[in-house]
């Protein structure tokens, strides 16, 4: 009975190693051992990946995410998504000393009024150098509320800013009842709640009362019975 072999050489490092030390051969190969061991097959194979994987990068293209290039894969970094030129820009822009910042002004003038307030005046905003927005907080709330009062005076009335001040010119920007200013506030606009038409601008309390004077006039007239007894 003839004697089973339980090593053999390797083709390629010529070490005489047992059996177990090399891969099978496939079915569609016939039956047996591959001739070199399996850490020479290893090194040939990765060798072999890497010349293909080489020759990828010396003739694909890919378009860089940063740049919007498109380069050979040579010029990118092994499993990077950027070329290089843009990783190193990336890399010396990580080691930028921070910007200088700015010294802040207690107290600083408003862009828009000019007037010189205390930094507890601007509203906080992270993205500017002091930490504060350039416009005060008054002036911010009146950007803000009138593009609201534009919108509303349009919506319920059908006036725009420029009717407005025209019918406020026309009543030497005065109430078009008791002839007051404005005090801060604007002057409301007064409208017939029948016709929807408009009548006039007038101040709070002479609105408040006129609303009265049309909805509960006989209590109107009730009250200043009360009153004139009273002082009586």
């Amino acid at each position: 009975m003839p004697l089973q072999c339980t090593t053999r050489a390797c083709h390629r490092c010529g070490e005489s190693k047992p059996l177990s030390a090399f891969y099978h051969l496939s079915k569609s190969q016939g039956y047996g051992y591959k001739s070199t061991c399996k850490p020479c097959y290893s090194e040939i194979n990765n060798r072999s990946v890497a010349i293909r994987r080489e020759a990828k990068r010396q003739t694909a293209v890919k378009t860089c995410p940063h740049c919007h290039q498109s380069k050979l894969l040579l010029e990118y970094g092994l499993n990077q998504q950027v070329c290089q030129v843009c990783q190193a820009a990336e890399e010396a822009r990580k080691h930028l000393p921070p910007p200088e910042r700015r010294p802040v002004l207690d107290p600083k003038p408003c862009r828009t009024c000019h007037q010189i307030k205390p930094l507890s005046s601007y509203y906080r905003a992270a993205g500017m150098p002091d930490g504060r927005t350039l416009d005060c907080k008054d002036c911010l709330r009146v950007m803000h509320a009138k593009p609201r009062r534009d919108a509303n005076l349009r919506s319920r009335y059908g006036l725009d800013s420029i009717s407005y001040q025209h019918l406020l010119a026309s009543q030497d920007g005065r109430c078009a009842i008791c002839g007051q200013e404005p005090n801060g506030t604007p002057l409301h606009v007064d409208h017939d709640h029948v016709t929807g038409k408009v009548r006039g601008l007038l101040c709070v309390r002479c609105n408040v009362v006129l609303g009265l004077l049309e909805s509960e006039s006989e209590r109107v007239e009730k009250a200043i019975a009360y009153a004139s007894r009273s002082s009586a």
